[in-house]
């Protein structure tokens, strides 16, 4: 596994807010050096995995990632966390995205979350939050891509409200 991330890798807390990102994240040639099946790659403008709500987060930096030695490699992508298992409120990600992998990769690419897994909560919440960034895609495999959140886990249900 790989956790790519401005700030964090991975974050588990309860809480976390204000979190602002403004260097440049690069993750290129990425070369899978495991026996496993399928490696597992987390990227986000703030952490990479979050386990944990999240308020007042901002991405100011262009994301961008390139598997191109790697294949079976499964890339969750958000502007500011890859994954989440929580909220997400007053944030925002107002640089690019971009990804480009070999064939047999799975992509989930959002502007602000790759891919929303269930969590304490009934329902995990997207509010108040943007996504001014473009997102650009070459993938050789499949996924899902998307302006806020690229996928939302099976049985996993999402409110979403006040976004811009």
């Amino acid at each position: 596994e790989l956790r790519c991330s401005g700030l964090f890798g991975y974050l588990r807390t309860s809480s976390a807010s204000s979190l602002f990102n403004k260097g440049l994240i690069k993750v290129s040639n990425l070369n899978r050096n495991t026996t496993d099946d399928r490696s597992q790659m987390y990227v986000g403008g703030v952490c990479g995995q979050a386990e944990c709500d999240m308020s007042i987060m901002a991405n100011e930096q262009d994301i961008t990632v390139s598997c191109d030695l790697a294949s079976n490699v499964n890339s969750y992508i958000g502007g500011i966390t890859g994954v989440i298992a929580g909220n997400i409120n007053q944030s925002y990600n107002a640089k690019n995205i971009s990804y480009v992998s070999k064939d047999g990769d799975i992509a989930y690419i959002g502007g602000l979350v790759g891919l929303s897994c269930k969590s304490a909560h009934t329902y995990n919440q997207v509010v108040d939050c943007y996504n001014s960034g473009e997102i650009t895609t070459t993938c050789g495999g499949f996924g899902s891509v998307a302006g806020i959140v690229g996928q939302a886990e099976e049985n996993c249900q999402q409110i979403i409200q006040n976004i811009l």
